[in-house]
């Protein structure tokens, strides 16, 4: 698909969009690190199909004070973090996002209970974290509220911020989007909203890589970048204690037209892209 004729038309500004890359070791003595990966719907006006990681838009409502109270993770650290965002309030504000929309799109909370612990549903809450779900996907539930009336409090401590990517200039639908990856428990289910994904897979960065070269699955640029950068380890201790010291700079891919009508994206460290 050719991208419109920016001559005259301005760009669309991007929406602040939080993303998350849940990783667990495959095998219990270590091995490489699984990634969960959610198929968009077919339909869906932004990347219809591809598989992603689980996130979405900023809202208010996550750098609100009612959610920054739920967050150990103060606005102070969640600043320097992301030092371009301001205020502080609102660089906290990504990090609840990124776990609200998880557990929007894949039914995971990452939250930790009173004494600490990483909260799981047991079997006899489950059908009311599902209908709670629900009722947040129908506008029903305040996620806040919800939160807060559980006990529970966010884990937005245990994120590692990684990495900034912004759609490229002449897409009619853009996101400001951070990225941030978090341990899981090999115990961790994800189920679909049906809504806006579905088809959840638990996949090696490698293994996502190699589909994508079989044309198997369809995979976004961004998408594509960052799984290249997590093959590079054996494991998710050592992932997440690298992705800790990398130095975070906004990624702002352009497009090439190809002869056959298609596009491909451009890359900052790619030698054609001064020049497009």
């Amino acid at each position: 698909m050719t991208p419109p004729d920016t001559a005259s038309t301005p760009p669309v500004t991007p929406r602040d969009a939080a993303t998350v890359v849940l990783l667990r070791d495959r095998d219990a003595g270590g091995g490489p690190p699984e990634v969960l990966m959610l198929q968009r719907h077919a339909e869906d006006k932004f990347a219809a199909g591809a598989y992603v990681f689980p996130g979405g838009m900023l809202e208010s409502i996550d750098y609100g004070p009612r959610a920054l109270a739920l967050s150990p993770l103060g606005a102070r650290e969640a600043g320097e973090a992301l030092p371009d965002v301001s205020p502080a309030e609102k660089a906290l504000g990504f990090f609840i996002a990124a776990i609200r929309e998880t557990f929007e799109e894949a039914g995971i909370l990452l939250a930790r209970t009173p004494e600490g612990t990483r909260w799981h549903p047991t079997p006899r809450e489950l059908p009311a974290v599902r209908e709670a779900r629900r009722a947040l996907h129908a506008g029903r539930l305040d996620f806040v509220d919800w939160v807060r009336g559980m006990g529970l409090r966010l884990a937005t401590d245990e994120f590692q911020y990684f990495a900034h990517w912004i759609t490229p200039a002449v897409r009619p639908i853009r996101f400001d989007a951070r990225f941030f990856a978090v341990e899981v428990g090999p115990d961790v289910t994800a189920e679909a909203d049906l809504r806006e994904v579905q088809a959840p897979i638990w996949v090696t960065p490698g293994e996502a890589l190699e589909r994508f070269q079989r044309k198997e699955v369809n995979l976004l640029g961004a998408t594509r970048a960052n799984l290249s950068l997590l093959a590079r380890y054996p494991s998710t201790r050592e992932a997440l204690a690298a992705l800790r010291e990398r130095t975070v700079e906004a990624i702002l891919p352009k497009l090439r037209n190809n002869p056959d009508g298609s596009v491909t994206p451009v890359f900052p460290w790619d030698a054609q892209y001064q020049t497009l």
